[in-house]
């Protein structure tokens, strides 16, 4: 398969599953709290596309002779950050192509679940163009977010990075921890079987 054809294959299913999952999620969530925190997880989604985009910027523009020094030193998320900055393309192309693409498409589709519902309530409302409104807002604080974080992201990408790296030693440690109580759990089954076997072995001898 041509790069450019995997790329757009692996890029397209990322987002198709992230934007699935995302949507089922943020529906669910609409569909049992009020305007009020319906308006909050609306900012949530428009600031996870900023943070995602300021990401793929840092990773763009960082070099590895930083991070270096500080996992000599052994400052937690050094090493993960190398690992970042060595898969920047991907990291790139993930958090700008992929996560801020899905938050700008769902950031609109909650501006309209918001609209609908401030309809419901106040239905001489109708009228007013709300839906354009509500998603002008949504598309201005997304696209001033991203202008503003871009020169902090250029300047400190560094920190940036460091911050990404220790959040992703933060996924592992947790993610080894649930495997290794799975395993513990498995282990202590399988004891527990051999040694109820054991057990009634050693009655059926003694009979």
């Amino acid at each position: 398969m041509p790069p450019a054809l995997r790329r757009f294959v692996s890029v397209g299913a990322g987002a198709f599953v992230l934007s699935l999952i995302l949507s089922y999620l943020s529906n669910e969530l609409l569909q049992r709290v009020n305007i009020a925190l319906a308006a909050i997880l609306l900012l949530a989604v428009i600031a996870l596309g900023v943070l995602f985009d300021m990401l793929g910027v840092a990773a763009a523009s960082a070099r590895e002779g930083p991070f270096h020094a500080m996992a000599v030193d052994r400052v937690p998320g050094a090493a993960e950050a190398i690992l970042l900055v060595r898969n920047a393309h991907h990291v790139s192309s993930f958090s700008q192509d992929v996560v801020g693409d899905v938050a700008g498409t769902l950031s609109g589709a909650i501006a309209t679940t918001i609209v609908f519902a401030l309809v419901r309530v106040h239905p001489e409302w109708a009228a007013a163009p709300l839906t354009p409104g509500l998603v002008a807002v949504a598309a201005a604080l997304t696209i001033g977010g991203k202008a503003a974080e871009k020169e902090f992201a250029l300047q400190h990408w560094d920190r940036i990075l460091l911050q990404a790296g220790r959040a992703v030693l933060l996924w592992t440690l947790l993610k080894r921890a649930v495997t290794g109580r799975r395993a513990s759990v498995e282990s202590d089954g399988r004891r527990k079987g051999r040694s109820g076997r054991a057990s009634r072995q050693s009655r059926r001898q003694r009979k």
